[in-house]
């Protein structure tokens, strides 16, 4: 299974999504910056190291966002969408490809629990104008917005110890094939992952 989604990463898309759990209202945030913990040694991640891939994605369809989440809240990101389409003599095209490499910033404030934090983004960028077109033989792209982080300023990180009967069943249910939740046995998220406040969709990470 992991060959199989390492292929998928390097491909940039296309991830399992299953359902997962129910889930409750957010904890309170408390303003405390993440400064207090560090590492005991350039080798050793310390117990706050949510640094990874990240990945938000549904079998819906060919499209995936990865996002590289530094320690320090910087971030860089890639999305991808693939449109098949039936070329025809007005429309010479058989794919539409909607691309988008980024990056940008959090500042990340520590919650009121061990297993929350949030996340306030305050910087995007995009490497190239959205809306910019161009072809490639019987290819159309498109650079467009990197689904999952346009459309929301706030975000909240949850660590592998959150308990998922207080996460918000929306975002659990972006909970992807790397890390299958059940009710029954899955008492915590098991992964960290980040949620848009807005949209309540998920990403996961991947280690």
């Amino acid at each position: 299974m992991k060959k199989v989604l390492c292929i998928l990463l390097t491909a940039v898309f296309v991830l399992a999504l299953s359902a997962c759990s129910k889930g409750k209202d957010l904890p309170a945030k408390e303003t405390v910056a993440l400064t207090e913990t560090q590492p005991t040694s350039s080798n050793e991640k310390s117990s706050d190291d949510f640094s990874g891939k990240y990945i938000f994605a549904s079998g819906a369809g060919a499209w995936g966002n990865i996002l590289n989440l530094n320690s320090d809240g910087s971030f860089e990101g890639i999305f991808h969408d693939t449109d098949m389409q039936s070329s025809t003599d007005e429309q010479p095209y058989n794919a539409f490809s909607y691309d988008c490499k980024y990056s940008g910033k959090f500042e990340i404030e520590k919650g009121d629990n061990d297993y929350t934090y949030y996340l306030t983004l305050t910087e995007l960028v995009t490497e190239k104008p959205i809306g910019e077109e161009w072809a490639e033989g019987a290819i159309k792209y498109i650079v467009t917005e990197p689904r999952g982080i346009e459309d929301c300023k706030e975000f909240v990180l949850y660590t592998p110890d959150a308990p998922i009967d207080e996460l918000p069943e929306d975002f659990l249910r972006w909970c992807s094939a790397l890390m299958p939740l059940d009710e029954n046995t899955s008492k915590t998220l098991t992964c960290y992952g980040i949620m848009n406040t807005e949209s309540k969709i998920g990403f996961f990470r991947y280690d």
